[in-house]
């Protein structure tokens, strides 16, 4: 594939993560599913004695109505107690829901969790003053705390951190370490960084081995999380014959769904297929 491929696929270099309430609360999903209703009483009373760890999982089992009945006050509630307390990841919480309308405490919390190395907050921290939205834009401090939420693990991170990397953007240009973070992201199945991962593979660029057929494995799974841009490169690669058997039903089908998220490229490319 054309080496200019690999710019389209990098993504929007920043997206502030202000999620909703429920996106939030459904990272502790799985977490407090697992809690059965005859613990509720013992975290009752642990969170009622000034456990802030009983006090973050109990408000997460109210916003979520595991093993008691959903109750959004009493949630928050708890979630103000924990937080007050310094539990970080109730700071990031609190943070990111009320950042919107209390931008000002929320940075407040946000540096207090990313300050006890809670990898969300300092990512959210990076997001923030790289875009100057709720804060004065500032780079070298969003640089700062990209690099402590990539070595914190946060994929999302991993990947803008690569991308800064290889555009030698905010910082100096480092191809090396642009593909050893991209790859510690690809590794933690986030898709966008195994799009570009995927065409360094399929073009040989950047110090990665010519792969094509670990090009389009990396594709394949970043298309079956219903990633755009892989999705695109896939239809493309079918119309084309190129790395995959020329197949134009598979390549309509792919495009359609890259062109169902608003993907321009596949729009155009279904526009003449």
């Amino acid at each position: 594939m054309k080496n200019e491929t690999l710019f389209v696929a990098l993504p929007p270099l920043i997206k502030v993560p202000v999620q909703t309430t429920k996106s939030l609360h459904q990272e502790m999903g799985e977490c407090i599913a697992k809690i059965p209703a005859q613990a509720f009483p013992q975290i009752l009373t642990l969170a009622r004695n000034g456990s802030a760890i009983a006090q973050y999982v109990l408000s997460m089992m109210y916003y979520s109505g595991s093993a008691v009945s959903q109750d959004s006050i009493m949630a928050e509630q708890w979630l103000e107690k924990s937080a007050a307390q310094g539990f970080a990841k109730a700071q990031y919480h609190l943070a990111m829901q009320i950042l919107e309308e209390s931008p000002t405490r929320a940075l407040a919390l946000l540096e207090a969790a990313a300050a006890q190395h809670d990898a969300d907050a300092q990512f959210a921290l990076a997001n923030i003053y790289y875009a100057g939205t709720y804060a004065a834009q500032n780079y070298p401090l969003a640089m700062q705390w990209l690099k402590q939420a990539a070595e914190g693990g946060v994929p999302e991170a991993q990947e803008f951190l690569g991308v800064m990397y290889f555009m030698g953007e905010h910082l100096a240009q480092d191809i090396a370490l642009a593909r050893y973070w991209v790859e510690k992201s690809a590794a933690q199945e986030f898709a966008p960084a195994q799009v570009i991962l995927g065409l360094l593979y399929l073009d040989g660029l950047n110090g990665v081995a010519h792969d094509p057929e670990q090009g389009v494995r990396l594709l394949g799974k970043a298309a079956a999380q219903d990633n755009a841009d892989a999705q695109y490169f896939i239809g493309t690669m079918y119309r084309d014959g190129e790395y995959l058997a020329r197949d134009k039903a598979q390549a309509r089908q792919w495009l359609e769904k890259a062109a169902m998220q608003d993907h321009e490229n596949a729009i155009r490319e279904l526009n003449v297929l």
